[in-house]
């Protein structure tokens, strides 16, 4: 939904976010309590880049250590969004981590790596292929299944960051990009398409943009830049794929997560 700028020559605020992707917003959304906050966004749609191309799924055994107690720590944060929005937020899908017979050794090093941490079901060649039928016989010795994993809303949940902010009294600004920033005292100066901002606090939430901010802001680059991202759809045949977990090679080669692309947006092709 477009929406249209307050006509305004400067803005004064305790913290403002650069980016209003679901990192920005939800950072916004949890302080606006005790702050006066702003989020900038530099287009004129909520969910222009990542955050609206995400096919997100909540998976406790994925990842590295770190990423796995991240993860379980923000369970939280979803049942949360799902109670105060009465929206659902994660539904179920699955996990399947699979295995050709040269990679025995690495699916049961994942095996042991997560037998504390997640409630992993052990499956052969034709348990994998009926939780999955596109699979090939040949490339599924062994499979892991992690029932728990559950897709992510992420329109959902970013959506909700959004009404909270706006709830509490603080401002998502669609359409005004960073041109300059200083630094005054204590204070951030920042000039945007239509006016002035002040705030003590200043959030870098620019996503693959976040270097061009940081140097707007006189910081060093760290390399991060804007990447396409592909995607690759296949004709379904007469298989019933709404229920397919997300299958990952346990070396990591390969992922493949089932989506409508009707929902992606994507025209089916033939591979």
């Amino acid at each position: 939904m477009k929406i249209s700028l307050p006509n305004m020559d400067s803005l004064s605020v305790g913290l403002l976010v650069i980016g209003g992707g679901i990192a920005g917003t939800s950072i916004a959304a949890n302080l606006v309590p005790d702050l006066k906050v702003c989020v900038i966004k530099a287009e004129e749609y909520a969910g222009f880049h990542s955050t609206g191309r995400s096919v997100a799924v909540y998976a406790e055994a994925y990842g590295s250590q770190v990423i796995r107690k991240l993860t379980k720590k923000s369970a939280t944060l979803f049942l949360e969004a799902e109670a105060q929005s009465s929206c659902k937020i994660l539904r179920p899908r699955g996990f399947l981590f699979i295995a050709r017979e040269d990679q025995n050794e690495s699916i049961n090093d994942l095996a042991r790596e997560l037998s504390e941490e997640a409630s992993l079901v052990t499956l052969g060649t034709n348990e994998a292929l009926e939780l999955v039928p596109a699979l090939r016989k040949q490339y599924v010795s062994r499979a892991l299944y992690d029932s728990r994993a559950k897709d992510i809303d992420v329109a959902a949940l970013h959506n909700f960051y959004i009404r909270t902010l706006r709830r509490g009294g603080g401002q998502f600004l669609q359409s005004q990009s960073a041109k300059s920033i200083e630094k005054q005292n204590t204070k951030y100066r920042l000039s945007c398409n239509s006016f002035i901002i002040t705030c003590k606090t200043l959030v870098n939430a620019a996503g693959a943009w976040a270097d061009e901010i940081a140097q707007l802001a006189g910081c060093k680059k760290i390399g991060l830049r804007p990447l396409r991202r592909t995607a690759f759809a296949f004709d379904p045949k007469n298989w019933k794929y709404s229920d397919w977990p997300v299958v990952i090679d346990s070396e990591e080669i390969f992922t493949i997560s089932r989506r409508r692309t009707q929902s992606l947006g994507l025209q089916q092709m033939k591979l």
